[in-house]
């Protein structure tokens, strides 16, 4: 599934990618239009594609992709620049809340996988 917006991002959803094997879905961040799109890994919602969500998880990013600002891309090489000690103390955010879960359920899953 791939939706557009406004603000010139989209996003794309499949079920076959990190966390299908746990009936989970995988999320990437698209710049464009339907006709001429790109994978971003440049915006404050993530740096990479996002697996091993659920529906509902893949919906909360669908929401924060569709508000943001059209000029948010972020160059990779600028993610940390602006990073400052104190905001480690900082409350957390939903967006943090998010990607604890996602960890959680990585690592749930790796916990279980054998090795080959």
């Amino acid at each position: 599934m791939r939706a557009f917006f406004d603000n010139g991002f989209g996003v794309s959803i499949i079920d076959d990618g990190y966390g299908s094997q746990s009936g989970l879905y995988e999320l990437a961040v698209l710049k464009g239009t339907p006709d001429d799109f790109r994978l971003t890994y440049d915006t404050p919602i993530t740096n990479d594609v996002i697996g091993w969500l659920t529906w509902e998880q893949a919906q909360a990013i669908v929401k924060e992709v569709s508000e943001l600002s059209p000029d948010c891309e972020v160059p990779q090489d600028d993610w940390n620049a602006d990073w400052d000690e104190d905001e480690w103390d900082a409350e957390p955010t939903e967006a943090d809340s998010l990607a604890l879960t996602f960890l959680n359920i990585q690592g749930d899953y790796l916990d279980g996988a054998k090795s080959v």
